[in-house]
């Protein structure tokens, strides 16, 4: 069995993947974790746990578990989401973060209900500016 620790879930947003693989480097994340990426990340396809995307994610999850033993799940999200922005109208950044950071608490739940033996960790990715070439990760409680 070929083992990693983690999975990562998140956007499909290209602007992310060079700093997020820097970001999982600097955490010893890459290279010990499988990739379990949907549009929209976490928070918008659990919010349908029938949804095409729920079902992929929880195969993927499951696979992952059989083939790796995945342990942990990294759940990250990102401002200046183009997805969160179609489904919501936010008057700032700060209300959208504070949407995002619901939504990932919630599906933090719904990953644990499912999978009570995982640990989930949020990150917040935080874009400095909008080509993604310098972002702030946070780990959210």
């Amino acid at each position: 069995m070929h083992v990693c620790k983690y999975g990562l879930l998140t956007c499909m947003d290209f602007r992310l993947y060079q700093e997020v693989f820097s970001w999982m480097q600097k955490e010893n994340i890459l290279g010990n974790c499988d990739f379990l990426g949907v549009p929209a990340g976490a928070s918008m396809c659990l919010e349908d746990m029938q949804s095409p995307e729920a079902l992929s994610f929880v195969r993927a999850v499951e696979n992952s578990i059989k083939l790796h033993n995945l342990q942990v799940v990294i759940l990250l999200h990102h401002s200046q989401c183009g997805a969160y922005k179609l489904a919501h109208n936010f008057f700032s950044p700060a209300e959208e973060k504070t949407k995002q950071i619901e939504d990932m608490k919630n599906s933090r739940k719904i990953i644990l209900e499912k999978f009570p033996q995982l640990k989930v960790r949020l990150v917040f990715a935080e874009l400095m500016d909008e080509h993604g070439h310098k972002i702030i990760f946070e780990d959210i409680k």
